[in-house]
């Protein structure tokens, strides 16, 4: 902690879900008591100003009835619907086996978009998904890529 305060950092922001489970966050807030330390929920929640349900996609820790972030948000009085268990137990997979070994393939963008748009409540978009860009191209990059021209 003393380390990064020396640096000059003002806050610390971790972009890892795992470590925002409520007893890591106190771990690493106590094990840098200078440095203030951003929750991935509480940022999101402030995003959200306004907004009263929002829906919440992520793997099976992070989106569940009891994840750390689903209790943060209602916390912060925001009503949190999830997607089907079945739904819920595809989109593990698809992070796990295809996203996190640098797989990405126009069928699982095609799902993302059908399950954002479930999450909405509102039909799919329909047409054609944009193929997959070169292998270069980070994954989280070719996703989002995809998502968007979805």
């Amino acid at each position: 902690g003393l380390a990064l305060a020396a640096a000059g950092c003002e806050a610390l922001l971790v972009c890892c879900n795992s470590v925002h489970h409520e007893v890591a966050f106190e771990a690493l807030r106590r094990a840098v008591p200078r440095v203030p330390v951003l929750h991935i929920a509480d940022a999101t929640a402030a995003a959200l100003s306004g907004k009263r349900r929002v829906a919440l996609l992520g793997t099976a820790f992070t989106a569940n009835e009891n994840s750390f972030f689903a209790q943060r948000l209602r916390r912060r009085g925001l009503e949190v619907v999830l997607d089907e268990p079945a739904a819920r137990a595809e989109l593990d997979r698809l992070i796990y086996d295809e996203l996190t070994v640098d797989v990405v393939r126009e069928e699982a963008a095609s799902w993302f978009v059908a399950s954002g748009s479930r999450a909405a409540g509102r039909a799919p978009r329909r047409g054609r998904v944009t193929p997959t860009p070169p292998r270069h191209v980070p994954p989280q990059a070719r996703l989002q890529r995809l998502l968007v021209r979805g």
